[in-house]
């Protein structure tokens, strides 16, 4: 395979009758998919986009949205998928950063963006249109935008080829074939969704997409699942808690699901406990970040062990991890250090930033020899005697507290536990030495309050418990922690102003 596209172009000579693409109002076989992703290229094709530069997709997640992904990729170019739905600041911050060669939207209401339902009303499928793909394997397929310490989204850009070899390495591992039905619930603009959609690809499988809006309404979402036969679910571990906050399980069993798997933030013990009580499936917690293709890390969890403190695993095959200490020594097993990632999934950097690309994407200082890339996480982890790696959170979430070195999200775990929290988020209070935790759920913070006492140390404790109706999310759906301090900084104000 030179690059992705071949993976459209191989399912549709082999079987273009078989459905690739199942939605709540139709569906699409691969001959569809691969006819409709070409009457879109030869769209495309006749605007003579320069396609050196990335092309942006305003996304709905849905099967149209894959067509013209397929279709950029027919070209010889490169997608970067944004939701439509992207807030207008944020928005505006990419288009100022990025120099992007068009911006395709299904239902484009800006004369700047490309309508390509109206650009390809009139076309047909043509067989004799042939495009010109001169695309290898380490030329880019796709960019993602991820949150930058800046405020600033940085463009993360990824391979033909390390996409194209962690698909192979996950089949190795997880056994995917062609009968598989993946259940596909994480919006297109973010890294988890890749999984589903390329290893449908690379297997002939069938994918089942679930609209996101569905999550305020999860009775509908075991009904799409039931009824796309899905066996295979790929879900961040914000989706799991939902379905476990609205105890979706009491309405309807999920009937054919055997594989679950799940990344983006360590999973409270209740969650796993309730999805492995009423879904009796295999259970694995990955691990990787948006810089590298996939995933890394894997464990598969078994009933019996601590659900309370479930490894990131072992390496996925074709990847590496190294956990170096302050001097970029090795740690010992059981020591924490910081965690570099090396292998065929890791991205090529940061577009339109090679300095940070940089900083980020090292020469191994293990190895002197021959040019050797690992990627520097920012995360803190350490292997146990098993060879199992642990997750210690984010070296820029870590506190000195009390003389204490505290990582904010294992106190945030402590509280994601407790019945009756949905979602928390913590804080540090530098000036006056506090710790502040907001949470969203129905349990009164007095009484929240007096379980923590009995389950966190005193310098793990929060000075302040403030109960929110909803708790801010950041593009990644993780607890936005700026906009927390935003909130706790006026709380402030107001207080300062009454006194």
């Amino acid at each position: 395979m030179k690059n992705l596209f071949n993976l459209l172009e191989k399912c549709y000579r082999e079987d273009k009758d078989k459905i690739a693409i199942l939605e709540e109002n139709g569906k699409m076989s691969y001959g569809d998919f691969y006819e409709k992703s070409m009457i879109i290229a030869k769209a495309l094709d006749k605007l003579k986009l320069d396609l050196k530069k990335p092309i942006l997709v305003l996304i709905k997640d849905e099967g149209l949205d894959l067509c013209v992904f397929m279709a950029i990729l027919a070209l010889g170019g490169f997608y970067v998928p944004i939701s439509s739905k992207t807030p207008k600041e944020r928005l505006k911050k990419i288009l100022e950063d990025t120099d992007f060669a068009g911006i395709i939207s299904a239902d484009a209401k800006e004369n700047a963006y490309i309508n390509i339902e109206e650009e390809i009303r009139d076309l047909k499928y043509d067989k004799n249109f042939k495009p010109q793909n001169s695309a290898i394997g380490s030329d880019p397929a796709l960019g993602l935008f991820t949150s930058g310490s800046t405020g600033r989204p940085k463009l993360v850009l990824k391979s033909h080829e390390s996409i194209l070899s962690m698909c192979r390495f996950f089949n190795e591992d997880f056994n995917f074939n062609d009968n598989n039905i993946f259940g596909n619930q994480v919006s297109f603009e973010f890294d988890s969704s890749l999984k589903s959609i390329y290893l449908c690809l690379y297997n002939r499988a069938s994918l089942g997409l679930i609209p996101t809006k569905y999550f305020s309404f999860p009775k509908k979402i075991i009904d799409l699942i039931n009824e796309f036969n899905v066996d295979t679910l790929i879900w961040s571990t914000f989706a799991l808690r939902l379905m476990e906050n609205f105890k979706v399980f009491s309405y309807k069993k999920i009937e054919k699901v055997k594989m679950v798997m799940f990344s983006g933030e360590v999973i409270p013990e209740k969650t796993i406990r309730y999805w492995m009580e009423n879904v009796k499936a295999d259970y694995y917690n990955v691990y990787a970040p948006t810089e590298y293709s996939f995933n890394c890390l894997y464990h598969k969890i078994k009933a019996d062990e601590n659900l309370n403190k479930i490894p990131a695993g072992k390496e996925i095959t074709g990847s590496r991890v190294l956990i170096l200490d302050e001097e970029n020594r090795p740690c010992k097993l059981g020591e924490e250090g910081d965690l570099y990632l090396e292998g065929p999934g890791l991205a090529m950097g940061y577009y339109g930033d090679m300095e940070k690309t940089r900083l980020s994407f090292i020469q191994n200082p293990l190895e002197k020899n021959f040019p050797q890339i690992i990627y520097k996480t920012g995360d803190r982890a350490l292997m146990d005697e098993n060879g199992d790696v642990y997750f210690k959170g984010r070296r820029d979430n870590q506190i000195k507290h009390q003389g204490y070195r505290i990582e904010l999200g294992e106190i945030e775990n402590s509280i994601n536990s407790q019945k009756g929290v949905n979602i928390c988020g913590v804080i540090f209070d530098k000036e006056k030495e506090s710790l502040i935790a907001f949470y969203e759920g129905d349990i009164e913070a007095k009484e929240l309050k007096k379980e923590l006492k009995i389950k966190l140390p005193r310098h793990f404790f929060p000075k302040e418990i403030i109960r929110l109706e909803k708790l801010y999310l950041n593009a990644n759906n993780k607890v936005d922690r700026n906009k927390l301090k935003e909130i706790y900084n006026e709380q402030l104000r107001k207080n300062n102003s009454n006194n």
